[in-house]
């Protein structure tokens, strides 16, 4: 089983250190791969040895089974961010694992694109996704029908995250 991880910008790896030690904890036999936006600066993860994928300049640090991806740059357009995570991801599955993509913020964004493409993801879980894409899932279009004023949808915003949090810590218990 891989976990892909897209994170939230900017796409820090140490703010979700303690959150992928707890993905593979609960779950040892997995990977985890964190995808790290173009242009985002790492110079170097402690404890973690560093490999360049030579053919798109992409520095991949890894430790055990946890796999950072970087490339150096300056900034880059939402496309062509998404293009760098899509070749990261088609590089990193095999058609025969569980694939779990973890999207958080502007990440659920990339992965619901790359879920999109790809059969094979057993799951795509969502941690505050961007407002941009929430009214598309079934619950959100039915609570915007009930309440019917948008400022409304907006004030209930913190609580539905905290709902997708409890939803979000009983399944990585699962």
């Amino acid at each position: 089983m891989k976990f892909i991880l897209f994170p939230g910008n900017p796409g820090l790896f140490y703010f979700y250190i303690d959150f992928i030690n707890q993905i593979i904890q609960n779950y040892p036999l997995t990977e985890v791969h964190f995808i790290n936006y173009m242009g985002q600066y790492i110079n170097h993860i402690e404890g973690y040895d560093c490999e360049n994928d030579k053919i798109k300049d992409i520095n991949i640090y890894r430790k055990n089974k946890i796999y950072v991806y970087y490339k150096h740059g300056n900034t880059y357009k939402l496309n062509d961010q998404y293009v760098y995570c899509y070749y990261i991801f088609r590089n990193i599955i095999n058609t025969n694992e569980k694939i779990i993509i973890i999207g958080h913020s502007i990440g659920c964004y990339f992965g619901l694109k790359i879920k999109e493409q790809y059969n094979n993801i057993n799951k795509c879980i969502l941690i505050a996704p961007v407002f941009e894409r929430i009214n598309e899932s079934a619950y959100a279009k039915l609570l915007i029908r009930q309440i019917r004023y948008k400022y409304i949808f907006f004030c209930l915003a913190i609580p539905l995250y905290i709902v997708l949090s409890i939803i979000f810590s009983k399944i990585t218990n699962y």
